[in-house]
C-alpha cells in the first residue's frame, strides 16, 4: 500500500472491524445464552403446567389403561410456519406423564416410545433416533413424574436465525462504512492534495516561501521544514551560480595570457623571444593546472557532509608527505622551512584525504607567499584541548582586518602579489568545519607574515619536542 490515503482507508476500516466483529460475536453468544435459558424456563414452565392440569384431569388416580395420545399437528406446507391450525415448531416439542406406580398416563405421540429411564431428574440432554432433546424430569409430591422435552434441532435453527439476524445489519453496514470513511479520508487529505499543486506548478527559481490557506496544524511542521529547504536549496543554488561565475573569470585571465604568450611564441622572430614567450606560456597553464584543481578539489569539500566511516590519521606523516610533494618550490625558492613535533605520533580522527588537502593547501600557500631564502615552519603540538596544526611564513602577511574575508573563496588580501585563486583557506575552513576543527589567522612567529592555526578536538599523547630543519637547497625526505 503505497498509497497514503489507502492506507488511513484500509486500517480505518480494520479498526472497525475489529471493534464491530468482538462485538457482534459476543452479543450473538450472549444471545443465545439467554435465549437457552429462557428456553430451559419455558420447559419448566411447561412441565408445572402438565402437572397441574394431570391431577385435575383425574390421571393421577388412574391405574389401568392405556395412555392418552396427544396429537401434534403438522403443517402439511413446508414454506408456513404459521396457519390458524397450529405451528410447525410443534414438532420440536414433545411432553410425558407417569403415574407413581411406573404407569404412562399422558404423552404427546412425537415422545411415546421414550422410556422412564431416559432421563434423570432436572435437565438432561439425550440422543433419540430423530436427534438430540434438551429434557426436564420433575418428581411431584406425589410421585409422579411429569417430563417435557424440545428437541435441539429447533434451538439450533433458531440460533442460526439469530446469527443471520445480526450478521445481516453488519453486512449491510460495513460498505456504507467504508463509503463514509473513504469521504472523510478524501476531504481529510485535501491540503495534502492542494499543496501538491502548489509544488508542482512552484518555478524552481522561486525563492517565496510556500504558504497553504488553512493548513492543518499536522501539515504546519512539513511546511516549515519544506520553507527551510527552499531557502537552503536557493542559497545553494546562489552560492553555485556565483562559483560559477567567479570560477570562469579566474580561468579566463590564464587562459587568455597563455594563449597570447603562444602567439607570440608563434611569431616571435628569434629563438630568444620564442623561449621567453614559452616560458611564460609554461607559467600560465601551470597556474591554470593550479586553479582547476583547486576548484575541483574545493567543490569536492563544499559538498561532503558525510564521508566514509572515520580513522585515526598520523597527521605528522599529512605533513611531512606534503612538504615532500612541494620540496621543488622551496628549492626554486632557497626557503628554510622547519618542521616541528611537539607531539610525535599524535593521530586526529578523520579522512586522510581531506587532511592531507588542508595540510597541503597551507604549505603551498607558505610557500608562494614567502619571498626567496624566507622562513617556513610548520610545528604539529598539542595542549588540553586537543592537536594544533601551525603553519607560518615571513611572507608579507595578512592584515588584520582583512583575515576574515580572506576565508571567504576568491578573496585575496589587497596586498598580495602572487597569483592566486582565493580558494586556498576557504579549502582549508571547510575541511576544518567537517572535522569540528577550528581556524585562526595570526600574526607569523618570524615577525612578518602569517601563522595558521587548526585546533583539532582530539585529545594527543604528549612526547618530547622533535625538530627537523629543511634548507631550500636539501631535498625533503621524512
Amino acid at each position: 500500500m503505497k498509497s497514503l490515503r489507502t492506507r488511513v482507508i484500509t486500517f480505518a476500516l480494520i479498526g472497525i472491524g475489529a471493534v464491530l466483529v468482538p462485538l457482534g460475536v459476543l452479543s450473538y453468544h450472549k444471545t443465545v445464552q439467554e435465549f437457552d435459558e429462557l428456553g430451559d424456563a419455558r420447559l419448566v414452565q411447561a412441565t408445572r403446567t402438565i402437572d397441574v392440569l394431570a391431577e385435575n384431569a383425574g390421571l393421577r388416580r388412574a391405574t389401568t389403561g392405556a395412555p392418552l395420545d396427544v396429537h401434534v399437528w403438522r403443517s402439511p406446507f413446508i414454506e408456513r410456519t404459521v396457519t390458524d391450525r397450529g405451528h410447525t415448531y410443534e414438532i420440536q416439542l414433545g411432553f410425558q406423564y407417569w403415574s407413581e406406580d411406573g404407569g404412562l398416563r399422558l404423552t404427546s405421540d412425537n415422545f411415546q416410545n421414550v422410556s422412564l429411564a431416559a432421563a434423570p431428574s432436572g435437565f438432561a440432554d439425550i440422543k433419540l433416533r430423530d436427534g438430540r432433546w434438551r429434557v426436564f424430569t420433575l418428581r411431584d409430591s406425589d410421585g409422579d413424574i411429569v417430563r417435557v422435552a424440545e428437541r435441539d434441532e429447533g434451538r439450533v435453527k433458531l440460533a442460526r436465525d439469530l446469527l443471520w439476524e445480526h450478521l445481516m445489519p453488519m453486512l449491510i453496514a460495513f460498505p456504507i462504512l467504508a463509503l463514509l470513511v473513504g469521504w472523510a479520508v478524501r476531504r481529510a487529505l485535501r491540503p495534502l492534495d492542494l499543496l501538491s499543486r502548489n509544488l508542482s506548478t512552484r518555478d524552481p527559481d522561486e525563492a517565496r516561501p510556500i504558504a497553504l490557506e488553512g493548513a492543518p496544524r499536522e501539515l504546519e511542521p512539513v511546511l516549515t521544514s519544506l520553507n527551510g529547504l527552499v531557502d537552503r536549496v536557493h542559497v545553494a543554488l546562489d552560492r553555485e551560480r556565483h562559483f560559477a561565475a567567479d570560477a570562469a573569470h579566474q580561468l579566463r585571465t590564464p587562459l587568455a595570457a597563455a594563449l597570447l604568450h603562444l602567439e607570440n611564441a608563434a611569431a616571435a622572430e628569434s629563438p630568444e623571444l620564442r623561449g621567453v614567450a614559452l616560458r611564460r606560456t609554461h607559467e600560465g597553464l601551470d597556474r591554470l593546472q593550479r586553479l582547476v584543481n583547486q576548484f575541483l578539489e574545493f567543490a569536492r569539500w563544499e559538498r561532503a557532509e558525510r564521508e566514509p566511516a572515520r580513522e585515526a590519521v598520523h597527521l605528522e606523516a599529512c605533513v611531512r608527505t606534503e612538504v615532500e610533494d612541494a620540496a621543488l618550490l622551496a628549492a626554486d625558492k632557497d626557503l628554510e622551512v622547519s618542521i616541528v613535533t611537539e607531539a610525535p605520533g599524535v593521530r586526529v580522527l578523520g579522512w586522510e584525504p581531506a587532511l592531507r588537502a588542508l595540510t597541503g593547501n597551507l604549505i603551498d600557500n607558505a610557500f608562494r607567499y614567502t619571498p626567496a631564502r624566507g622562513q617556513v615552519e610548520v610545528r604539529v603540538r598539542s595542549n588540553e584541548s586537543g592537536v594544533i596544526l601551525e603553519v607560518s611564513d615571513s611572507g608579507p602577511g595578512i592584515p588584520p582586518e582583512e583575515r576574515e574575508a580572506v576565508l571567504e573563496r576568491f578573496r585575496r588580501g589587497r596586498s598580495a602579489d602572487v597569483h592566486g585563486s582565493g580558494l586556498g583557506l576557504p579549502i582549508v575552513r571547510r575541511i576544518a568545519h567537517l572535522h569540528g576543527a577550528r581556524v585562526e589567522l595570526c600574526d607569523s612567529r618570524f615577525g612578518s607574515g602569517l601563522r595558521v592555526l587548526v585546533q583539532f578536538p582530539t585529545q594527543p599523547s604528549h612526547d618530547a619536542a622533535q625538530t627537523m630543519v629543511i634548507d631550500g637547497n636539501q631535498s625533503c625526505s621524512r
